[in-house]
């Protein structure tokens, strides 16, 4: 996605090879993993009513990346399952650990970030998208945009409430 791929080129990691895809569902959402890993939806990008306001978004995933968001989760995972994998091999239960595991990939794919982490990349990404070029305001009016149409299916299920969201983008 050549969009990405301009932002990622002024991000505070542009070294990072980004990959960016799509995925075919009506759920407006997106996602991005470690190593420079951003999807989006094919949803949010029909949801999108301009160039600014996806730009915002994928600009809120790349925050993600550069911003170690993932590798911050996982790592307080991997201490607890190391700390869990000490106590299985003590005793020989090796069930613990797999629960731990779960938890870490189900936090990231199925309930997303903490809130203080969503509210911390929708404002590098605000930034960073005005920054490429794109309208200040981009993200805070896609968000605006899908508060108003509520009520049409699932929107951005693993982050925090839309309202929060906006209010914290008008006080940055």
């Amino acid at each position: 996605m050549l969009m990405g791929k301009s932002i990622a080129r002024y991000c505070y990691r542009p070294q990072l090879n980004f990959r960016f895809g799509i995925l075919d569902t009506a759920i407006v959402n997106g996602f991005s993993a470690p190593g420079g890993y951003v999807f989006i939806t094919r949803g949010l990008v029909e949801a999108a009513r301009n160039d600014d306001e996806l730009a915002g978004v994928i600009a809120h995933e790349i925050s993600h990346v550069t911003r170690r968001h993932a590798l911050k989760i996982i790592s307080r995972g991997q201490f607890l399952s190391g700390a869990l994998q000490v106590a299985a091999g003590a005793s020989g239960d090796f069930a613990p650990f797999d629960d731990a595991v779960d938890k870490v990939t189900s936090t990231l794919l199925e309930k997303g970030f903490d809130p203080d982490i969503e509210f911390e990349a929708d404002a590098y990404g605000a930034r960073l998208a005005a920054d490429t070029g794109f309208q200040e305001g981009g993200l805070h009016d896609f968000l605006v945009q899908l508060e108003s149409a509520r009520g049409s299916g699932k929107i951005f299920s693993t982050h925090p409430s839309l309202k929060d969201r906006i209010k914290r983008l008008e006080n940055d």
